[in-house]
């Protein structure tokens, strides 16, 4: 009997490793894929003003079970200096049978996940490496009509955004793309282009589909079609930007399919200022707004707020508004009327601290909240809600006084079509605005 237990004690004991050593191995394999994850935001940015690093990390939740990679596709081989690349796309298959699909650019040596590339011949057009531990070899499909050494461009089904990665390195600009529907490149060039040749090269071929390329200052280029860079004229030149110490390395500032709302927790923390939006900027009418961009050049700070802005405009159809030194209004750019400015003699706080940096932080929050606390500021009794069902976000960025506070409160309301209004000299209630300006009392 005592044999018998014994044995079974052993069995557990070695279920239980063999089930924690596959455990280790999934998270292990799904910590590797967290950083190539959709939604993924990479930013570390060093501010002057408090002399500190600031690192910033939005990422996914690790799945509980490691996704199984099928089988890759080589889109194109681009040889830039003696350095070839491989473009690759690369398709996960979760155990519920979900996939996800991702499209790195490789050069020998590097991985991404379990797939690691040993050899690119931009020649014969093959890809040799390793997908875990078995042996991997790509070819374009078809293979180049004929054998070229020092090919700088080879491309087959290329995706748009694979092509503008290369076009970014070959111009030596960030690049800003306003495209919202992906094309697909088969290009081959000739050997030994210079970086302006493949410059041009790209450029055209960018043109044949119908999409064209505008410079902006000497670090940046829009892409997108004609009609779509008409619209840049709201958008300053950054070339008039004081030139200061460079704060941010190439690639520090690298955004991935991300959520608006992430882009603009980090634009608040760049720019120093409260930002004051409507609610509904991630609408189901604005789901294509995702933010996706990679810096290829070094930074200042000025420069970095100057392309964020310009990404908010361009991807994501929002304009910001700087209201003294403590707000900015980020709104749909093309909402009627202009914001409301701060006046402090318009209200009457009671006496109060000074509101620290942090404190006033709402994700989300029902707008019952934004009444009671803008009653407890006012000295006043927030009547209950009728007819009003909301919900807002805010989180002050630097110190508020209580009329700074109040005003932050009063332009949320009114940038979500809400008004708040004194009733006799006591109380305070929240209705829907009259009409839908920006502008509150």
């Amino acid at each position: 009997m005592l044999r018998k237990h014994a044995m079974e004690r052993r069995h557990r004991r070695g279920k239980a490793r063999a089930l924690a050593s596959q455990r280790f191995r999934t998270i292990t394999s799904s910590i590797e894929t967290l950083t190539r994850k959709r939604g993924l935001l990479e930013t570390i940015m060093k501010s002057l003003r408090q002399g500190c690093w600031l690192a910033i990390i939005v990422c996914v939740t690790i799945s509980g079970q490691a996704a199984e990679l099928l089988q890759p596709k080589l889109t194109g081989i681009v040889r830039i200096g003696k350095k070839n690349r491989a473009l690759l796309e690369l398709t996960e298959q979760s155990p519920s049978r979900s996939s996800t699909t991702r499209k790195p650019i490789l050069c020998e040596g590097e991985r991404d996940g379990a797939l690691e590339v040993t050899a690119i011949d931009e020649v014969t057009g093959v890809v040799k490496g390793r997908n875990s531990s078995e042996p991997l070899e790509l070819r374009l499909d078809p293979a180049p009509e004929k054998e070229l050494a020092d090919r700088t461009l080879c491309l087959r089904s290329a995706d748009l955004r694979q092509v503008l990665e290369i076009y970014q390195d070959f111009s030596g600009r960030t690049v800003i793309s306003m495209v919202r529907v992906s094309q697909q490149f088969t290009l081959e060039s000739g050997p030994a282009l210079s970086v302006a040749e493949a410059t041009a090269f790209l450029e055209r071929a960018l043109a044949d589909k119908g999409i064209t390329v505008k410079s902006s200052g000497t670090k940046f280029v829009f892409v997108g079609q004609a009609e779509q860079l008409d619209q840049l004229w709201a958008i300053p030149d950054p070339s008039a930007l004081e030139p200061t110490e460079a704060v941010f390395g190439p690639g520090m500032i690298k955004f991935e399919d991300s959520d608006v709302r992430q882009v603009l927790d980090i634009y608040q923390d760049l720019t120093g200022r409260t930002i004051l939006r409507p609610q509904g900027l991630n609408s189901r009418e604005r789901e294509w707004a995702k933010i996706s961009v990679r810096s290829q050049n070094s930074m200042t700070r000025k420069e970095a707020i100057w392309l964020l802005d310009a990404l908010l405009f361009s991807q994501a159809g929002l304009a910001t508004f700087p209201e003294g030194d403590k707000f900015v209004f980020v709104v749909p750019s093309g909402r009627k009327g202009g914001p409301p400015k701060f006046k402090p003699e318009a209200r009457a706080a009671k006496a109060g601290k000074t509101i620290a940096p942090g404190s006033l932080k709402f994700r989300d929050a029902d707008i019952v909240q934004l009444v009671r606390l803008y009653a407890e500021l006012s000295g006043r009794e927030a009547l209950p809600l009728s007819r009003v069902a909301a919900t807002f976000s805010i989180r002050n960025q630097q110190p508020l006084s209580p009329e700074e506070a109040m005003f932050a409160l009063e332009a949320v309301a009114a940038l979500n079509n809400l008004r708040l209004e004194k009733v006799g000299d006591d109380k305070v209630q929240i209705v829907p605005s009259a009409a839908k300006s920006l502008n509150t009392r």
